[in-house]
């Protein structure tokens, strides 16, 4: 297929760049044709971009203003019609698909005007009798080419390229002479699926369950986890593969490709010519990714439902059951950042060379004295609303087994070792990527060096009394992610000081939520209550729904999705604050004094001096209807005072994290002398 598609984009260009020799050669044309063709390529080109533009603001502003109620509503609407008709739904995922496609090729069609008349304008500028025909027909092909590369290169790209795709290194293979029994697993499972292509066994060296990817000429990928592997026997493995292949045979595999293609070739955020493609691609991006996701989020209930019938249908019942509750587990025992393991990985100089045996250990240690744990969670967890995955409770319902076991493992020698051989490779490969460009030291100052400094000076400003709002925020991270028995008792120090405004509730809800306590749903609920402005923070909700969803209790779930909608509209409401107060600037005319109490001044300013030094900071008012802040820092580059970019970008989240949704402070920087700082020495707050 890459070879068609390279054919396809050479063709193209050829037969511009031919055109356009053809029209500068049989010329004398008239120039009303070549004016003609100017105008409407220059007009298309002109509609399709103001059309994109204009759609695709009007969608970014309806998506803001749309109410909270009328979003869920929505969803849910969409949900129930896609679950109850998914063909339905996947043939307009699909119509979305082929209209952004005719749309490219409308601005196809533009460009190709556009180069035809650019080339008989240039050739119409000079005599027709002229010697230089030939150097006005190389000039034409230059017009043309140089139009092509603008106007008609990207969309061709967006039809017939296909993106980069990573490149699978040897080390991702698994290699049928080294794995000669897993892959007879797998030849069994593909016929007994009904699957005849060519397919390749690969690792996934994260924490998810196996999936697959259509590979083009390779055929299909099943990717598969080193890490739960080991804990699975030859039965489980079988009917795992069987629900890949299921997923193979169905084409949700093909479609899925096809959209993720579809949606990186339409990319207007990470491209490098992105400010181009902004003007002819954005709101067919917006409508593609909206089009995908309904579909992905809706139907792929029902499509892992499909896929399970097969695995059950083929393989023994019992044993996809326990491969599930399995997976399950392990995704429960090592849901970030819950990662003790990794913390501890860490503390090594070096890379480890036994990683992954490492991880199989700990999940086999805590598969012994934690499954009695997490076995009601499993066994009770309720469906969310856009679930990609039926939970372990439908599954079990669906195959008629009243409970799975996790403790099975294979007797087969022979097999055993051969997963542990893999398993040993797959730890050589991950020792050397971390050894890499210092990977392994970046990571190790990133997720353990740093915290230990933090948790030191922590404890020593505790000793001393000393301890200020940004120092109990950081902490609280730090115990997190090393030492989790310790965040309570961090968060309760904080949380003692009325004037404290740090994160310890939402930190402290959102361990209860990790550990799945009881308390949890109503810990989190209160913090969403006492400030909405955490919803805006990434997966902060998400969690909360998930850990309703665990509880097994349908009455506190639906108490949840009640509060999303109220939520919901506090954090749309925020967000029109927010675009409205991003056009405020300070200036001399509409700073205002503050009216904050000195113990929440006081917090600030010591959070002020410790990240930026001797660079004083005012504080002022930037509007009284609604309070809006901002943190002016007084810049003087003849004292050589600045504040580096680390503490800017931890000032940053300062201002955005531990203010409330009735406080809101934003930083800004002003050179020495100006007007609005002369007003803020007068009427502000001097907090440095």
């Amino acid at each position: 297929m890459s070879v068609l598609r390279n054919v396809a984009v050479a063709l193209s260009v050829i037969i511009t760049l031919f055109a356009s020799a053809i029209w500068a050669l049989m010329l004398p044309a008239s120039l009303s044709a070549a004016v003609t063709l100017t105008c409407i390529g220059v007009s298309g080109l002109i509609l399709c971009i103001l059309a994109n533009l204009l759609r695709c603001r009007r969608a970014e502003k309806s998506m803001i203003r749309a109410s909270a109620e009328d979003h869920i509503d929505t969803m849910l609407r969409e949900r129930d019609t896609v679950r109850a008709d998914r063909v339905a739904a996947r043939r307009s995922a699909v119509l979305t698909l082929h209209l952004c496609r005719l749309y490219s090729c409308l601005l196809l069609l533009f460009g190709f005007f556009l180069s035809l008349g650019a080339s008989g304008l240039l050739v119409c500028a000079f005599d027709k009798n002229s010697d230089d025909r030939i150097l006005v027909t190389v000039f034409s092909l230059a017009v043309a080419l140089v139009v092509y590369i603008l106007v008609m290169f990207i969309p061709m790209m967006t039809l017939v390229k296909a993106p980069n795709e990573e490149k699978s290194t040897d080390d991702k293979y698994i290699l049928r002479t080294q794995t000669p029994l897993l892959y007879e697993l797998a030849d069994k499972a593909a016929v007994v699926a009904g699957y005849h292509g060519r397919f390749h066994l690969m690792r996934t060296f994260g924490l998810e369950t196996a999936f697959s990817v259509k590979r083009g000429g390779e055929g299909v990928a099943i990717y598969i986890p080193v890490a739960i592997l080991p804990v699975l026997t030859k039965e489980e493995i079988f009917a795992v593969l069987l629900h890949e292949f299921a997923h193979v045979i169905h084409r949700d595999t093909a479609l899925s490709r096809r959209f993720e293609i579809a949606l990186m070739r339409y990319d207007c955020e990470h491209d490098r010519l992105a400010t181009f493609k902004k003007l002819l691609f954005s709101y067919a991006e917006m409508r593609l990714s909206l089009a995908w996701d309904k579909y992905r989020n809706y139907a792929s209930l029902l499509i892992e439902q499909d896929a399970d019938r097969v695995a059950l249908a083929g393989a023994n019942a019992q044993a996809w059951i326990n491969a599930c509750a399995k997976c399950d587990l392990a995704a429960s025992i090592l849901r970030p950042p819950c990662r003790v393991l990794e913390y501890d990985l860490l503390k090594q100089e070096n890379p480890v060379a036994d990683y992954y045996e490492r991880i199989a250990a700990y999940l086999e240690e805590r598969f012994r004295t934690e499954e009695t744990h997490f076995h009601p969670i499993l066994v009770r967890t309720l469906a969310g609303r856009s679930d990609t995955h039926p939970t372990l409770k439908m599954r079990m319902e669906s195959a008629h087994t009243a409970d799975y076991d996790a403790s099975r493992r294979e007797k087969d020698a022979a097999f055993r070792r051969e997963i542990g051989e893999e398993t040993a490779r797959c730890s050589e490969y991950a020792c050397r990527s971390f050894s890499a460009d210092g990977a392994w030291e970046k990571l190790r100052e990133e997720m353990y060096l740093s915290h230990n400094r933090i948790i030191a000076e922590y404890e020593r400003a505790r000793k001393h009394g000393s301890v200020d709002e940004y120092l109990y925020t950081q902490a609280l991270h730090a115990y997190f992610i090393a030492d989790q028995s310790k965040v309570f008792d961090v968060a309760e120090h904080a949380l003692a000081d009325a004037s404290m405004r740090t994160d310890a509730e939402s930190v402290s809800a959102l361990l209860l939520c990790f550990r799945d306590h009881p308390a949890a749903v109503d810990a989190t609920i209160h913090v969403f209550e006492e400030n909405p402005l955490v919803g805006l923070q990434p997966g902060l909700k998400s969690i909360l729904n998930v850990t309703a969803q665990r509880t097994g209790d349908e009455t506190l779930v639906a108490r949840v999705r009640d509060m999303d909608t109220s939520v919901l509209q506090e954090i749309l409401d925020f967000i029109r604050f927010m675009n409205d107060a991003s056009k405020l600037t300070p200036s001399e005319n509409n700073i205002l004094p503050c009216d904050l109490s000195q113990a929440r001044l006081a917090q600030m300013s010591a959070v002020l001096l410790r990240l930026c030094g001797d660079v004083h900071a005012y504080l002022v008012k930037l509007r009284a209807e609604r309070p809006m802040y901002a943190i002016l820092l007084d810049e003087r580059p003849d004292r050589n005072e600045t504040v580096s970019d680390e503490n800017v970008s931890l000032l940053n989240d300062y201002c955005i994290g531990i203010s409330r949704i009735d406080e809101i402070y934003s930083l800004y920087h002003e050179k020495s002398g100006t007007p609005t700082i002369r007003e803020a020495r007068k009427i502000g707050i001097r907090l440095t």
